[in-house]
Order: C-alpha cells, then sequence, then structure tokens
C-alpha cells in the first residue's frame, strides 16, 4: 500500500511538472540525480531501489529526470571492499559537500542539480525537490547529438550545440554502467545480491569556450565492444557554483 501511494505521488509531482514543461519549452529544465553510495553501506539497497523507481517512472512517462550512482570508498575498510568505488567520487561528494553547504559526509547522499544535496531515501522531500526542479526555468539550452568511433582509437564523439548563457561553464560527460549486480558476502550487507543502475565508471570535465563544439571521449577496447551495456549521460555545470543546468543521456544498441 506504502509503495503504491509513492508512485501515485511521483505521478502526481511528473504530471504537475509536464505541464509546466510545454510551457517552457524553449528552455525546458532537466533533472540529474547524482546519488553517492556504497555496498559497505546498509542505508544504500534502499536508495538503489528507490533510484530505479524514479528511472522507471521517468522513463514512463518520458520526464527529463536522470539518475547517475557514484560508489564512495569511505567504506571500504569495514569489511567489504566495493568493486566500483573510487576515491575520485569520494572527491567528488565532498565537493558538493562545500557547495551545498552540507555539513556532514554520509551516504547514499542524493545531489539535485548540483544545488540540493539530501538524503537518498527521503522519498517525499526528493519527490518535492523533483517538481520544483521541473517548473524552474533555466538559462541555457544544450542539445546533443553522439556517434561511435572506430579504428585505432575507439570511443564516442560528443557533438553539442548550447544556446542562452553558458559563460563559466564545463560540458561533464559520464560513462555508467546501465546495470550491475553483486553478491556481498561481508560487511553490513552480507549475504545480499545488490542490484545498482547508471553505476559512474567514467568521467571527463571540458571548459566551454563557444557555443558549439565536439569532444573525442575515448574507450578501452572492452568497454567499446560491450557498448551496449553502458549509458552515457552529458550535462552542463558551472565550474564555480557546480549547479547542473541541462542533461542528456544517450542509449547505444541494447544491453543490461
Amino acid at each position: 500500500m506504502k509503495r503504491l501511494l509513492f508512485i501515485l505521488i511521483c505521478l502526481i509531482y511528473i504530471t504537475a511538472a509536464k505541464a509546466q514543461l510545454l510551457y517552457d519549452s524553449i528552455h525546458a529544465p532537466t533533472v540529474l540525480l547524482e546519488m553517492f553510495s556504497s555496498e559497505g553501506c546498509s542505508s544504500c539497497p534502499s536508495g538503489d531501489k528507490f533510484m530505479q523507481q524514479i528511472i522507471h517512472l521517468a522513463d514512463s512517462a518520458e520526464q527529463p529526470v536522470f539518475v547517475l550512482d557514484y560508489h564512495v570508498d569511505i567504506w571500504d575498510h569495514a569489511g567489504w571492499k566495493d568493486r566500483y568505488s573510487d576515491s575520485i567520487w569520494t572527491k567528488r561528494q565532498r565537493t558538493y559537500m562545500e557547495r551545498t553547504r552540507q555539513p556532514a559526509l554520509f551516504t547514499p547522499m542524493l545531489v539535485i542539480n548540483g544545488k540540493y544535496s539530501v538524503p537518498a531515501g527521503d522519498k517525499k522531500l526528493v519527490g518535492g525537490l523533483i517538481s520544483h526542479t521541473l517548473k524552474t526555468r533555466i538559462p541555457v539550452r544544450m542539445d546533443i547529438m553522439a556517434e561511435p568511433i572506430s579504428g585505432l582509437n575507439k570511443g564516442i564523439k560528443v557533438n553539442y550545440a548550447l544556446q542562452g548563457r553558458f559563460d563559466s561553464t564545463q560540458l561533464v560527460i559520464v560513462l555508467a554502467h546501465k546495470e550491475v549486480t553483486s553478491d556481498v558476502t561481508a560487511g553490513e550487507n552480507a549475504g545480499q545480491k545488490l542490484v545498482h543502475h547508471h553505476v559512474v565508471k567514467k568521467l571527463e570535465s571540458i571548459p566551454i569556450a563557444s557555443s558549439q563544439g565536439s569532444y573525442d571521449f575515448y574507450l578501452d577496447d572492452e568497454t567499446y565492444k560491450n557498448l551496449g551495456n553502458y549509458l552515457v549521460m552529458v550535462f552542463l555545470q558551472h565550474r564555480n557554483s557546480w549547479r547542473v543546468y541541462a542533461t542528456e543521456q544517450i542509449n547505444f544498441g541494447k544491453g543490461n
């Protein structure tokens, strides 16, 4: 019953936001949810499930709400080493803490468009912030096209075009696993089979100097060969405040 109520609430948020999107069609807002989690954190599996629900609802309603999952390494010495964790993502979380004036480091933490950092399990708060963000005008529009690069140096060519205010911004390109599973045998989640979505593997940032351009995002041969198991997320982020203005998601073929 609680799950049904939550879904109905989310649908109300998304329906209300859809009308606003039609009104703001020139610079239609998008929402990027960046979750910082760990397989060594007992409260993170519930965050994973919540993000999966949001992905499903956004896809079903064709709404511009996007999810990324960064695995931090702060719990890697508490009994279980998360194979998807990286100190780079921990550093990114700490930077968001500073930018959003979040006093404590915790998991799972959710950062919404680089502006709000909140507990990922607080469904009512997160739903309200998604709705609010989808009703907020943005200063720039971003159009993205991407295609695989074959040959000796394999990867993805990302072409971008911007309209509006894009001063002091950077283009962030992220490669993420669509879905992965882990059988955890130790630590706080021992005995659980965990399912993660949109787990970040690689991230690169490019300062923006003009309204259009392209960037070659190189991949190793194994990743390129299995490109259907990944997605690429591209978002425009302010270099100082880290506010996210626009996000696009790209899929290459079928995969997990």
